[in-house]
């Protein structure tokens, strides 16, 4: 082939690539621009409003788990399997709770951030919680699982720095709230979930809560962009066309 028409070639191909890859951020503004987080707040709320159920409103506060790490009896615990089995939740009581509650249940276990977070592939780790507890896999079956989570996310404040200190909350539990939150909202078990809307309403609400974070690293760390690392880290297990704004 012609060197002339190689080099034709290969200039196009640079010139896609810079193409597609401009195109790729300019949705990004697009979409950031799209809806407001006054939209995005009241989009969530609605919605939980919405989906709210008469079926289950028996019990509308979490569980709460009767052994916790730092007690005695979670120390003589020997096995992973024993301290998942001490905090199973009793399915009479998993049935008769509100989805929000149920939700706070499951996000409040005590084994959640140690199997999500401590495998490199943070869709295995959630597999591997949901298939130890039953209340998780109870959750995914309910359709206003997602939206009860973006919900609670929504209203858990960040925190500033003269907040913190008046609260003398535990910096470390501060952050890991935050960081367990948004990788279960992030990953693709739960991502997919969402509506469109419902998903691009999540994508602001999480960019203002990462802007709000930022102003106060030293008690948020590197909960700051947990959600946007998280969808970057599966995004290619996804098909979502708000997955484009990560990039």
């Amino acid at each position: 082939m012609n060197k002339k028409i190689i080099s034709y070639l290969l200039c196009i191909s640079i010139l896609c690539t810079v193409f597609f890859k401009v195109s790729e951020k300019q949705i990004y503004a697009d979409n950031s621009n799209a809806m407001t987080l006054e939209e995005a707040i009241k989009l969530i709320n609605d919605r939980v409003n919405s989906k709210k159920k008469t079926k289950f409103s028996t019990i509308n506060e979490p569980y709460v788990y009767p052994i916790l790490p730092g007690t005695k009896e979670w120390e003589s615990f020997k096995s992973k399997s024993e301290m998942m089995n001490a905090c199973q939740i009793p399915s009479e009581i998993i049935d008769s709770m509100s989805t929000e509650a149920l939700t706070l249940s499951v996000i409040n276990h005590p084994l959640l951030d140690t199997d999500v977070l401590s495998y490199d592939n943070y869709t295995q780790g959630f597999d591997s919680f949901v298939s130890d507890f039953d209340a998780a896999k109870a959750l995914l079956e309910r359709e206003d699982f997602a939206v009860n989570l973006a919900k609670i996310y929504l209203d858990t404040p960040v925190l500033s720095k003269e907040e913190y200190k008046e609260q003398r909350s535990n910096s470390q539990n501060t952050m890991l709230d935050f960081t367990v939150k948004e990788t279960v909202l992030a990953v693709p078990q739960v991502y997919n979930l969402f509506k469109e809307d419902e998903a691009e309403a999540l994508i602001v609400i999480a960019k203002n809560k990462m802007k709000e974070k930022s102003k106060n690293e030293e008690t948020y760390g590197t909960s700051v962009n947990t959600f946007f690392t998280v969808r970057a880290a599966v995004s290619g297990k996804s098909n979502r066309k708000m997955d484009l704004q990560l990039y």
